[in-house]
């Protein structure tokens, strides 16, 4: 365009990515180029002199947009959206995957936690616990950066008794895998945990009560996929986002549970635990330009149960049990990414969360050593969070 003062809206295509023409081409003086919602740039976007010419992307808050100029250029998004812009790239990204970090993390640490308290009172004989845990979360208009996901993950806990000292404990493999969905599946997140750990069983000899702790060191690697990343360099004017990082964390657990007799075939049984989890998150790059600053994530929850056992005979029991949940994020509120030396950075508006959830269960226990026991469970928070639990346990004695 020649000129100055000039005001150009975009709602349409402007298609240049079959040739060497520029999408937008600035050639005199400061003009105003309005990108507006819909509107799609192929090709390049070009300043030429010394002029500032100004691109105001007013466009969809929940899409993630990487434009490349060339020359010089003022550029802005519409609304105060956070955006970087360093070395002609200009960045606003949508934050879901960091957003929902803490939430996954609490997943994984409670599966875990449910996982060592189910196998708590196995003596000295060795044991596997799979399990698996679905959710999803609706959108909520009321907390615009808390976007809808559907996640399920597949574990398997295996232990080892032994004694040390008169002390039991076990030693403890865990490995989980997540996926991950956000929104139409926008973005994409497989995660793969592995950890390694020790519980110490009956720290409390009172008739009826056991107390355990734990402590687990692990390793998890994520990959990860934006998808309908609008652009300014492809030939849709569309482009994807993919990353591949990985985490270290340290996960601490506390678990007591007492059972008392009610009738010849009727038990109460009443359970409290708590944990404490970090996560350390190394810088990583998403694309060629853009790189997450690391971050670390620490977070705390609590929790109480209480249940009802039948048992109609010595083998074989059943189980219902109600509880809640809470969890606080302490620290790893916030993230940043970065373009060169421009950095965005972003917070989560929610930072407590409280979970019900329900399960019935059987038990049954062989003469022979060889003992099973399995569960289907379901759960709810006050951020609309929803999701299904089932687990399968064996335990041997050889």
């Amino acid at each position: 365009m020649f000129g100055a003062g000039n005001t150009v809206n975009v709602s349409g295509t402007l298609d240049a990515s079959s040739g060497s023409g520029s999408a937008i081409n600035n050639n005199d003086g400061i003009n105003t180029y309005n990108i507006q919602e819909g509107a799609v740039l192929k090709g390049r976007l070009v300043s030429n002199g010394d002029y500032l010419p100004i691109l105001n992307f007013d466009q969809e808050v929940d899409k993630s947009y990487t434009y490349t100029t060339e020359g010089n250029w003022t550029v802005n998004f519409s609304g105060g959206r956070p955006f970087a812009y360093s070395d002609n790239v200009a960045v606003a990204l949508t934050t879901e995957n960091s957003e929902t970090a803490d939430e996954m993390l609490f997943a994984r640490t409670r599966s875990l936690h449910d996982s060592l308290q189910r196998n708590s009172g196995a003596k000295q004989s060795a044991w596997a616990d799979v399990y698996n845990h679905a959710s999803e979360r609706a959108s909520n208009p009321a907390e615009p950066t808390m976007k809808a996901y559907r996640a399920n993950s597949n574990g398997i806990s295996i232990g080892e008794p032994l004694v040390f000292g008169g002390q039991a404990v076990d030693i403890i493999f865990n490995r989980q895998r997540t996926n991950l969905r956000i929104g139409s599946d926008s973005q994409t997140l497989n995660n793969q945990s592995v950890k390694l750990g020790l519980m110490l069983k009956e720290l409390a000899p009172a008739k009826g009560l056991r107390l355990a702790a734990s402590g687990f060191i692990g390793r998890n690697t994520y990959d990860g996929v934006r998808s309908n990343v609008v652009g300014n360099l492809s030939e849709t004017g569309i482009t994807t986002l993919s990353s591949h990082y990985s985490t270290t964390d340290m996960t601490l657990g506390l678990a007591a549970d007492y059972k008392t007799q009610l009738s010849k075939t009727f038990l109460f049984e009443g359970a409290v635990e708590g944990a404490y989890v970090k996560e350390h998150f190394a810088a990583y790059a998403e694309g060629a330009a853009i790189t997450w600053n690391a971050r670390q994530i620490s977070q705390s929850s609590g929790g109480l149960s209480v249940g009802l056992v039948y048992q109609p005979q010595k083998s074989l029991s059943y189980h219902l049990r109600v509880g809640a949940q809470s969890r606080t994020v302490n620290q790893g509120a916030e993230a940043s990414y970065s373009v060169d030396s421009s950095t965005v950075s972003t917070s989560q508006s929610v930072r407590s969360e409280v979970y019900y959830d329900a399960e019935i269960g059987a038990v049954y226990q062989n003469d022979n050593g060889l003992n099973f026991s399995a569960s289907l469970g379901g759960f709810r928070s006050d951020y609309k969070v929803t999701g299904k639990t089932a687990h399968f346990r064996m335990n041997w004695v050889f």
